[in-house]
């Protein structure tokens, strides 16, 4: 798939496995995109925060120190990160989705995209939430 990098989306892939963010990072470079990893919603947060580039953040659910659902709680409660990032929540154990963060996803309106998943459904989630950053 080839892309206009002169605008590249910027994407922060968060994922306590470091094979799992190189896959996804190396799929999203081919395809063009300007792509950062963090290891856990801590440092998720951090990157997030460090300047104001928006960005498409894919986000597992389940790390330690702060999970997929805690950064999404930090998210919701910040308005500029809530307004200035479009997310992706990233989850083999979609019936552990509470209804709490059932509503937080959709209030954030986060897409989810159930592990594991094939290269199409990644790009495809990835340019839906690009499109999503884009219109602000």
């Amino acid at each position: 798939m080839e892309r206009d990098t002169r605008n590249q989306t910027q994407v922060l892939v968060v994922d306590d496995e470091q094979p799992i963010r190189q896959i996804v990072r190396g799929i999203l470079e081919d395809a063009g995109y300007d792509v950062a990893e963090a290891a856990d919603g801590l440092a998720a947060l951090e990157h997030m925060r460090a300047d104001d580039t928006p960005r498409v953040v894919l986000l597992d659910l389940r790390m330690p120190r702060l999970d997929g659902g805690g950064v999404l709680r930090a998210v919701a409660g910040d308005r500029a990160l809530a307004g200035h990032h479009a997310l992706i929540l990233m989850t083999a154990n979609l019936p552990s989705l509470t209804p709490p963060l059932a509503d937080l996803l959709n209030q954030l309106e986060v897409s989810v995209l159930a592990k594991p998943f094939d290269l199409d459904d990644l790009l495809d989630t990835v340019e839906r939430a690009e499109r999503r950053l884009r219109r602000g």
